[in-house]
């Protein structure tokens, strides 16, 4: 965002003065009608930014071109026009060195025939980005949270005990299994991260000793081959190049080959965050059903659950497990498992230690309708009240298939660029992340660093075997279609100051007009 220090204000707070403002006002000088300079700046951005999309929405322009004398397209007086219609600032000048950048941009944008939304990109690059709300645009989670999930979190402390809190949790607990397109299974919702995700859904259903087949295909599934090593159990592990996924024909063939059922559990990443790959989770069902395999299915669903389709019961998984920060747009900190009847069976006879994530002890306190073995994350749990009930509000199909959009725009955006994706097949793609190549001479950890340190942009770096070779664009959990217009206009300001000379505006097009004619009307506001 344009910040107030790159303009020079003749009313602005002391807290926000500089050396070549810091000359004596005149008493006649009014102040803004706010003291915090917070709600001054906030004020100030809102008028700019919202006459800045007047313009460019605005078919006329009121100032010739400085190159072309054209009046066909929004101009840069129609960008920034003077601020005398804003309340509570007498004028605003802008700075001799951003004019001279803004002729340059609007003259280079007539030059290349770009619109409007180029010349404004083209001005930001060498300015500076004031920062008066962060936001996550573009990150893989931990997401944006809504300002209805924080209001819901922002209570006290509650007796959990209490007559009251049962009817609540019961009621929470039977709606989360709704995310995961469940009526059989069994939901547990434990103060922990994905990661106690994994060690619950192990310990709870594997006995020391027990071997797993699973698919090392990113940095994800490495961790959590990592812990299944460091829990006892043998591991077959099949390695797959990074940007691939399970290829079902040979995992037919591996599991045909096991005639002694040796494998107890298959171990899958639905959503390799890392390379982001989507995994056939239906079809890996079927081929253990068509030979017969018994093996337990676990699945990682952390970064697809309430933003890919996953229908837990249809594809018979026995235990998937997500994290309150993906895209349920929530604060770190609740892992939440649901299990099947077959995985409960094999709890009962598992031998591995388990005690903070033991699942027995939920389902006494289910049965004694306490809910809760031990004192829960009250406050998490209020929050995670709000986002159900925002998802379900939208449709969880609507907010899958929004999900669905944005990761169509953000590949037609990389196209667009000229990049190639870290995913090697379009069946494999994932809508709630994307994972750029950059060419070699090209850190990807610059873009991110660069992206964060100039435009507050979230960008995942490349992890693992793709460190420093591709970087991640998230588009997951409370997001809409401008913020993601936003995140990949910052990504094409970054892209070129590192050295990757793509066209801008070429990527927000592209975007923006998939989304223009994909994007349904919003159901509440018919």
């Amino acid at each position: 965002m344009i910040g107030p220090e790159i303009l020079e204000l003749h009313a602005r707070p002391p807290s926000l003065q500089t050396r070549r403002s810091s000359r004596p006002r005149s008493p006649s000088t009014k102040e803004p009608s706010c003291s915090s300079s917070a709600c001054w700046a906030v004020k100030l951005e809102r008028h700019l930014w919202l006459r800045f999309y007047i313009s460019v929405l605005c078919p006329a322009r009121s100032t010739p071109c400085t190159y072309c004398g054209d009046v066909s397209s929004p101009g840069v007086k129609d960008l920034f026009p003077s601020a005398s219609a804003a309340p509570s600032f007498r004028r605003i000048n802008i700075r001799r060195p951003l004019r001279a950048r803004l002729r340059r941009a609007e003259t280079s944008a007539c030059k290349q025939q770009k619109s409007g939304i180029a010349a404004a990109e083209i001005l930001l690059i060498g300015g500076r980005s004031g920062e008066v709300e962060k936001g996550r645009e573009g990150s893989r989670g931990p997401t944006n949270i809504p300002e209805r999930v924080m209001q819901a979190m922002n209570r006290n402390n509650e007796d959990h005990r209490s007559p009251a809190f049962p009817v609540f949790s019961k009621a929470l607990i039977s709606d989360v299994k709704r995310l995961f397109k469940s009526t059989k299974g069994t939901c547990f919702i434990i103060p922990t991260t994905g990661s106690g995700g994994w060690e619950s859904a192990l310990t709870n259903t594997l006995s020391p000793g027990d071997k797993i087949l699973t698919y090392r295909l990113g940095q994800f599934s490495h961790l959590w081959i990592g812990r299944m090593t460091r829990l006892n159990f043998e591991v077959e592990v099949v390695d797959l190049e990074w940007g691939s996924g399970v290829d079902l024909e040979q995992f037919r063939s591996k599991i045909s080959a096991d005639r002694s059922h040796s494998f107890k559990a298959v171990c899958i990443v639905h959503n390799e965050t890392s390379t982001a790959v989507t995994n056939d989770i239906g079809g890996m069902r079927r081929i253990l059903d068509s030979v017969g395999h018994p093996a337990l299915l676990l699945v990682d669903a952390v970064s697809s659950i309430a933003g890919l389709d996953f229908r837990m019961d249809e594809w018979k998984v026995d235990v998937a497990l997500t994290g309150s920060q993906k895209a349920l747009s929530m604060p770190c900190g609740l892992g939440i498992l649901c299990a099947s009847p077959k995985a409960l069976e094999a709890a009962k006879s598992a031998k591995s230690l388990r005690v903070f994530f033991d699942w027995g002890d939920y389902l006494s306190a289910y049965k004694s309708g306490t809910y809760w073995p031990y004192t829960p994350s009250i406050q998490l749990l209020y929050g995670l009240r709000a986002a159900l009930d925002m998802i379900f509000e939208e449709g969880l199909d609507c907010v899958i298939a929004r999900h669905h959009r944005f990761g169509e725009a953000t590949r037609l955006a990389v196209k667009a660029w000229g990049l190639k994706l870290c995913t090697t097949n379009p069946m494999w793609y994932s809508d709630t992340v994307t994972s750029v190549l950059v060419p070699q001479h090209i850190d990807s950890g610059d873009v991110v660093k660069l992206a964060w340190k100039k435009y507050n942009l979230s960008l995942g770096v490349g992890l693992g075997d793709i460190a420093g070779k591709a970087f991640r664009i998230g588009h997951i959990g409370h997001l809409n279609e401008l913020q993601l217009l936003g995140a990949l206009a910052g990504v094409e300001l970054v892209l070129n100051e590192v050295g990757v000379k793509v066209p801008l505006g070429s990527g927000v097009v592209a975007a923006g007009t998939y989304l223009s004619k994909s994007t349904p009307l919003i159901v509440s506001r018919l």
